[in-house]
């Protein structure tokens, strides 16, 4: 599990991509892909760049004295394999530690 160091007043940024084992490249709203977070510390959102084929998700802190916190990121979707519909699933979580700015 990854973890980063971020002070309060940071947005953590993170771009990726979804690709299957040929290297094609999805999008969420061009394929039946759903994304979401859960978080203790903030508000996030995603964003595509459509041009490039990356997702961005943006993350901004919404913490008082909690030094450690979590983001999990979700995606779920559907595929078609010959004439069966198969269900696909991960979950990324990621430590957030905050740094105190007068430190």
């Amino acid at each position: 599990m990854p973890s980063y160091y971020l002070f309060e007043d940071e947005t953590l940024v993170l771009r990726f991509r979804i690709k299957d084992e040929n290297n094609s490249i999805y999008l969420p709203s061009q394929a039946n892909i759903n994304l979401s977070y859960q978080s203790n510390c903030g508000m996030g959102e995603f964003s595509e760049d459509t041009k490039n084929k990356y997702i961005y998700f943006y993350f901004k802190p919404n913490v008082s004295q909690q030094e450690i916190g979590y983001l999990s990121l979700h995606l779920n979707g559907t595929v078609r394999v010959g004439d069966k519909q198969v269900l696909f699933r991960d979950t990324e979580k990621i430590y957030l530690l905050f740094k105190n700015p007068r430190e």
